[in-house]
C-alpha cells in the first residue's frame, strides 16, 4: 500500500482540492530551495551557493515599487560555486534570487 501526504491551503479539503491548492504533495515535484534572497548592485553581482554542482536557479529584477519580472538568462550565469547576476554597470538594480538543491542537467 502506498502513502501519500498532502497539505491543503486554509479553507480547502486536502481530499478535494485542485493541486494548485496544496501547500505540498508527496505527488508531486517540488524544488528544494537552499538560498532565497535579495541583492542590489552593478555590474557582476556574485553571489555564493558553494553545491560543487551546477543547481537549478532563477533571479528576477526589481521593475518598481512592489514588481518584479524574471530577467533573461543572458542575464546571469550560474557554476558549481556561484550564482552571478549581470547588473547594468552605472544604475544600482534590484534583485530577488533563488537557488535550489537540485543539479541543473546540462
Amino acid at each position: 500500500m502506498a502513502y501519500v501526504i498532502k497539505l491543503s491551503k486554509s479553507g480547502k479539503n486536502v481530499n478535494t482540492c485542485a493541486d494548485k491548492d496544496l501547500i505540498f504533495s508527496s505527488e508531486l515535484d517540488m524544488l528544494k530551495t537552499k538560498i532565497s534572497s535579495t541583492t542590489s548592485g552593478t555590474g557582476d553581482i556574485e553571489i555564493a551557493h558553494n553545491l560543487a554542482y551546477v543547481p537549478v536557479c532563477f533571479a528576477i529584477k526589481k521593475i518598481a515599487t512592489d514588481k518584479y519580472g524574471i530577467i533573461s538568462q543572458q542575464s546571469y550565469k550560474v557554476s558549481d560555486t556561484n550564482l552571478v547576476i549581470n547588473a547594468d554597470d552605472s544604475t544600482t538594480e534590484y534583485f530577488r534570487y533563488y537557488i535550489f538543491y537540485e543539479e541543473l542537467n546540462t
